[in-house]
């Protein structure tokens, strides 16, 4: 450890991401979480276009525990700590599950012209910026959300459905038309969100599109 990262311990300490027990300044998380929060692989198979098509979702973790935690300080509380150390392990399983060799652009869920304003950030936004850096793949907002919707997790099933339906857009069917994209979000739980931004992407011309987030809901 240089001069400077010690002197720099000594006043912030750093923390663990998921429990904040203070540890080494090149570390990411205590031995305790190392071992707890190691990355898995979820995979799932999300239906969409009446369930002609599927979309995959590359997983990391589950929406549980630590990483639950440090999602919603990352989510609510702009603590970005966490974020190198989930875009690895979201970059990780993508390569070691799909061939992205074609992929031309990472694009991400776009959050409400209200929202954005509110929070000042979209934390999709963020994970999607330092995952273009890790797999070398540029990054293109290339969908917007064109109505407020409610939030997804205080609606039933059906609700959650019909809540998204038309609530997104392609800024740019150009840009869109013929290109391969890595879609990225925090979280899924239904899949309802990416249903609706995949089906908007395809119909605008988009070849193939793999999904993934930091944790999938159980």
């Amino acid at each position: 450890m240089s001069i400077k990262n010690f002197l720099i311990s000594c006043i912030f300490p750093k923390r663990c991401i998921f429990c904040d027990e203070v540890i080494e300044y090149d570390k990411n998380m205590c031995e305790n979480c190392t071992d707890i929060f190691s990355p898995a692989t979820i995979v799932r198979h999300i239906p969409y276009f009446g369930g002609e098509k599927f979309i995959e979702c590359i997983s990391p973790f589950l929406y549980t525990g630590g990483v639950r935690k440090a999602i919603l300080k990352l989510k609510f509380h702009n603590v970005r700590s966490n974020l190198d150390f989930f875009a690895s392990s979201v970059a990780e399983k993508l390569l070691e599950n799909s061939d992205i060799s074609d992929v031309d652009y990472i694009c991400f869920v776009p959050m409400s012209e209200k929202n954005f304003k509110d929070r000042g950030y979209n934390q999709s936004e963020l994970l999607a910026e330092v995952l273009g850096k890790k797999l070398k793949v540029p990054v293109k907002n290339v969908l917007v959300k064109i109505r407020e919707t409610f939030t997804q997790h205080e609606l039933g099933a059906e609700d959650r459905t019909r809540n998204l339906i038309g609530a997104f857009s392609v800024l740019n069917r150009e840009e869109v038309r013929n290109k391969n994209f890595i879609l990225c979000d925090d979280i899924v739980t239904t899949g309802n969100t990416f249903k609706e931004c995949a089906k908007i992407l395809s119909s605008s011309g988009a070849g193939k599109i793999i999904c993934c987030t930091i944790a999938s809901a159980k």
